[in-house]
Parts: C-alpha cells; sequence; structure tokens
C-alpha cells in the first residue's frame, strides 16, 4: 500500500479493491476494475501477516486477456509454495531473499523480456540500467544459492510445515477462549497461523511470549487503543481492517510463522505457555473486566 501514495502524486490514477474475510481477492471484482487505460495489475501472491494465498493464475489469465502488465508480489511465499511464472502469466515478480534462508537485504526482479522499465535510481547503468548503484555480488550469489536449495527442499518444507501449522492451529483453538483465525484456512501458507484475540493487547502478547523464548510477529493491529486528532482515525493494521476486523474491540494480532527447523516440541511449547500469557494479560484488561461484570448479570 505504501508504493501507492507516490503513484497518486505523480498523477496515476490507482483502483484498490475490496477483499472477502479471508482476504482474498475475486478476480471478477480485478476483471470489472479493468478500465481501457490501466496499465498495470498488481496482486501479493500471499500475505505474510494473515497468509492467505491470492489466485494469482486467475488473475493472470484476466491480465493477458485484457492486454494489461501483470505483476504480483511473492516475497512471503518463494520458496515456500510454487509459482511458476508462465502458469501464472506474471510479467513482474517481486523476491525476497531472507524469506527462503537467503541473505537479508537482497532481493529481486523477475521481468518479462519485452517488459520496459524505467530506472529506479540514475546514475550507472548496473543492474541493466534498472538501478544504478555497486551490486552486492555476495548478496546476489547468496540468494541464488538459497534458491536453489528452496527449490529442491520446498516441497518436503511444506509437508512438515503444514502438518506442525495444524498442530499449532488446533493447540490454540482448543485452549484460547475469544479468538479469532485471520485469513483463508485452507489457501494459506504452510506453517502459517495468524490470528487475535480478544482482551489481550498484542504488543503485550509479543512482549511476555518473547521473555518465554517464544518469537513471533504482531500485525500491530490496534496497537493504541488511543484516538488520533482524527476521531475516527485508530492505529490499525490495514490488512485487518481490509478483512472487517472490528476496530473498537481487536486490541490483539499475533502471527506464527513457523519454519524449517521447528519441531513438534517448539509447537507443544506454544501450546502450553500461550494461554496463560493470555489469561494473565486479561486480568490486567479493564474491557475484560467490564465484560465479566456483564455476564454475571445475564449478558445486560
Amino acid at each position: 500500500m505504501n508504493a501507492l501514495p507516490p503513484l497518486r502524486n505523480r498523477g496515476f490514477e490507482v483502483t484498490v479493491l475490496d477483499v472477502d474475510s479471508d482476504g482474498k481477492v475475486d478476480p471478477e471484482d480485478v476483471r470489472k476494475a479493468i478500465r481501457p487505460d490501466t496499465t498495470l495489475l498488481s496482486v501479493m501472491h500471499a500475505n505474510s501477516e494473515i497468509g492467505t494465498i491470492e489466485p494469482v493464475a486467475e488473475v493472470g489469465r484476466i491480465a493477458r486477456e485484457r492486454g494489461v502488465l501483470f505483476h504480483t508480489d511473492a516475497t512471503a511465499s518463494a520458496g515456500h509454495i510454487p509459482l511458476d511464472v508462465r502458469e501464472v502469466g506474471a510479467d513482474l515478480v517481486t523476491l525476497s531473499a531472507h524469506n527462503f534462508y537467503g541473505p537479508k537485504g537482497t532481493g529481486a526482479l523477475f521481468v518479462r523480456e519485452g517488459v520496459s522499465l524505467a530506472s529506479q535510481l540514475d546514475g550507472g547503468f548496473q543492474e541493466r540500467g534498472f538501478r544504478a548503484g555497486t551490486e552486492n555480488v555476495p548478496g546476489i550469489v547468496g540468494m541464488g544459492a538459497a534458491a536453489v536449495i528452496a527449490r529442491k527442499a520446498s516441497e518436503d518444507w511444506g509437508r512438515t510445515l503444514r502438518r506442525l501449522g495444524k498442530r499449532l492451529y488446533d493447540g490454540i483453538e482448543a485452549t484460547v477462549s475469544h479468538l479469532h483465525f485471520t485469513g483463508h484456512p485452507s489457501d494459506r501458507l504452510p506453517g502459517h497461523v495468524s490470528f487475535w484475540v480478544e482482551f489481550a493487547e498484542g504488543e503485550s502478547l509479543l512482549l511476555l511470549l518473547s521473555v518465554n523464548g517464544i518469537m513471533a510477529a504482531s500485525g500491530s493491529a490496534c496497537s493504541s487503543n488511543l484516538r488520533g486528532r482524527d476521531e475516527e482515525d485508530l492505529v490499525a493494521s490495514p490488512v485487518l481492517r481490509a478483512i472487517g476486523v472490528p476496530s473498537d474491540i481487536c486490541t490483539g494480532s499475533i502471527t506464527f510463522s513457523l519454519g524449517k527447523g521447528n519441531t513438534e516440541e517448539d509447537v507443544d511449547e506454544v501450546v502450553g505457555i500461550l494461554p496463560g500469557i493470555v489469561q494473565r494479560l486479561r486480568e490486567m484488561s479493564p474491557t475484560y473486566l467490564d465484560y465479566l461484570k456483564k455476564q454475571a448479570q445475564g449478558g445486560r
């Protein structure tokens, strides 16, 4: 989303499409939104915050039918789920090395032959004239090596992570109340489990998990309950707002993204520790105490 304001500032018209409650875009909405002057479609392959995999193949077919360039952001998915640029008809694909165990700070842009791009940084003729500046050769080589390993091992990684992800999902669902999973239940990244918890603030959840040696991420959903200068301006995750998570009660968003080094013991440790952390935070939450009072009064 942060790439859109600069385009608007340069005079381009940008159309942002809605998604459903699982975070999926409807290809028919894409088809209807294309105008005679549309030049580019851009859709994430998968969302790192809620794990949903988008229907990029269908969107790619629509783009080809209408003669529009198609870009997909595969930074969260490359090395974890298959993506064949020929099958999906992608003209441009964004990749990030660290998401498939390559060096941090290194990325790549696949550009289909014949696609013309303007230089992003003027100066030298490095990167075929697309971006001036000395290339990070060790990073590039490391990314290539990581991509080769990921291509060979990703199928095995995927099977393991799907199994561990289901174990984590089932364990959390059985032990934490007032929990709302986010993202598509099946069309999602392997080993990805995301949810928001009522009456427990996300940053506090992260902190207490970290104290217990458990690393997770937060979508920063409603990271502050304070309103901004605009009474309607809440500090909330754009992704969660887009899928209809209510900003007034959304106070905790957590993402667990399992990796090839995780084990069943790791998952069981999370399932054993998380419920106690949630309960501890709720005992300090005025909104939870108000909820308990209302329940004691018969829900009035």
